[in-house]
């Protein structure tokens, strides 16, 4: 299907990042909002934002297997170890995170999920003032305090979020993935973060991901049970959206860091991606 450019599309890397896992800016080819692009939300009228008619059973089963690993508790605990080399919670704990603007701060603070804005970019953010306009009309629009199981939120191709994405994402120097972080710094309870490797892991139809991780959550049994993976530790500013995205990113990355993890907890590794074109074999 053709992914129209103004909806939340094209997460880069659906065959791999420029750099790393987390995303790059590049949006032209592979990397842009055509070929190998995989949308978190449908065109309206494909389906409601209830998720309601879609068939959500493979995916959500996906998840349930990640959720349900014996080990699952230990790789969310490493990745928020602060002696390991992960992002940990800065996401959520780095001050200047007004629910209105983008900051500065915001834009340190997804340095640590590999991705980055560059110059063009980070004056568009800080120093427009029309974007910096048209950003907080959006984000007024947003809920802040809203999780994602909800259900209240528009999350169709003309909501809010949506909209704020698309209109990230174009900005010279920013690119999908990294609008993408951006919204998830801002909405952190509410909007996931949606990579390369939760793409390959949840692999959801096409569209959908924001509704997969939101009917995931709206079952209580299921988020229980995420809610029990949370290290006693943990500062609660972290949401259980985000302990949902870590153990999948941690079961599924490719990074060096995430395999060294796994492989002191002795759990597998992902397989190799296959190459552009390449049809997996017949199970």
């Amino acid at each position: 299907m053709m992914v129209r450019r103004d909806s939340p599309a094209c997460i880069e890397g659906c065959y791999g990042f420029r750099r790393g896992e987390g995303g790059g800016t590049n949006n032209t080819g592979v990397f842009g909002p055509l070929k190998g692009s995989v949308a978190p939300v449908r065109q309206p009228d494909e389906t409601s934002t209830s998720g309601v008619g879609l068939d959500f059973f493979e995916p959500l089963s996906r998840i349930d297997t990640i959720v349900e690993n014996a080990a699952a508790a230990d790789l969310i605990a490493a990745f928020f170890d602060r002696a390991r080399p992960f992002d940990g919670d800065l996401m959520h704990t780095l001050p200047g995170n007004p629910p209105y603007e983008v900051t500065l701060e915001d834009l340190y603070a997804i340095t640590g999920l590999e991705v980055r804005v560059r110059a063009k970019g980070v004056r568009s953010l800080l120093q427009d003032d029309n974007v910096r306009e048209r950003t907080a009309r959006l984000l007024r629009k947003i809920a802040v305090d809203e999780d994602i199981w909800e259900g209240s939120a528009d999350f169709s191709d003309g909501g809010p979020a949506s909209q704020l994405w698309s209109f990230l994402q174009e900005l010279p120097g920013v690119g999908s993935v990294t609008a993408n972080k951006i919204l998830c710094r801002k909405r952190p309870r509410l909007l996931p973060i949606v990579d390369s490797v939760i793409v390959e892991q949840v692999n959801a139809p096409e569209g959908t991901y924001w509704d997969v991780f939101r009917t995931y959550l709206a079952d209580n049994a299921r988020r229980r049970t995420v809610e029990a993976l949370r290290p006693a530790s943990l500062n609660p500013l972290v949401p259980t959206l985000r302990i949902l995205d870590v153990v999948i990113w941690m079961t599924g990355s490719r990074g060096r860091d995430a395999k060294k993890v796994r492989n002191d907890l002795g759990v597998p590794h992902p397989p190799p991606k296959l190459a552009k074109g390449q049809k997996p074999d017949a199970p």
